[in-house]
């Protein structure tokens, strides 16, 4: 059995360079005043950066909770797609070990409207501004998902094929003796790449949208 080193045993280390993870379909969507957020799904199994991702932190038995029955004759899962349903995904803080690029898209956007009017960042363009604070916090975006129109879903599609290669090549290195009827084990990485997408926008009609990359680990 290949083996890989590729994880921080620490499960509140900040994911530094590439590893291979799980990607799922289906997406989130935020409503508010100030932005729309929105999970863009692409469907891959690889091996991504995931230093600058959107990096949370799941319980396994969220995932493992949705497969059902295990068919020991036939050796596979009786669910083979499952779903992340908007009350399964209601973070709290310290779910959250990085926010990756998201963080800084306050100033991000800031800096593209001055660019835009080709104005001295001197000038205070922002005086109603409704997020003085220059960065994301974790606190604001957890907020933003319980308390805002939030609705949507991920799908993990293929479970048995997922479960059978990621016993076989131990790519997230969190197998040894186990078997597909344990499913889900802690360690195991989905990646949904360009996963959120935030729409920020000013009254004067500039808008620009960031897409941030998304990696959930389950412990």
């Amino acid at each position: 059995m290949k083996k890989y080193n590729i994880l921080q045993t620490n499960p509140k280390s900040k994911y530094q360079g590439s590893h291979y993870a799980i990607t799922g379909t289906g997406g989130f969507e935020i409503n508010n005043p100030i932005s729309e957020l929105r999970m863009k799904p692409i469907l891959q199994f690889g091996k991504y950066d995931l230093t600058n991702t959107l990096q949370i932190i799941m319980n396994k038995d969220v995932f493992n909770s949705k497969i059902g029955e295990f068919d020991t004759s036939g050796q596979m899962f009786l669910i083979d797609t499952i779903r992340l349903e908007t009350d399964d995904f209601l973070l709290v803080e310290n779910q959250i070990i990085s926010l990756g690029s998201l963080e800084t898209i306050y100033m991000d956007f800031k800096k593209y409207v001055y660019d835009y009017f080709k104005m001295s960042y001197f000038i205070n363009l922002f005086n109603e501004n409704p997020n003085p604070n220059p960065n994301i916090e974790r606190q604001e975006l957890c907020r933003m998902i319980r308390e805002d129109s939030f609705s949507g879903n991920i799908q993990i599609t293929g479970i048995n094929y997922i479960l059978k290669h990621v016993i076989e090549y131990n790519i997230f290195g969190n197998r040894n003796d186990n078997e597909k009827k344990d499913g889900f084990l802690n360690g195991d990485i989905f990646f949904i790449p360009e996963g959120l997408s935030i729409k920020l926008s000013v009254d004067c009609g500039i808008s620009k949208i960031y897409k941030i990359d998304i990696s959930i680990r389950l412990e």
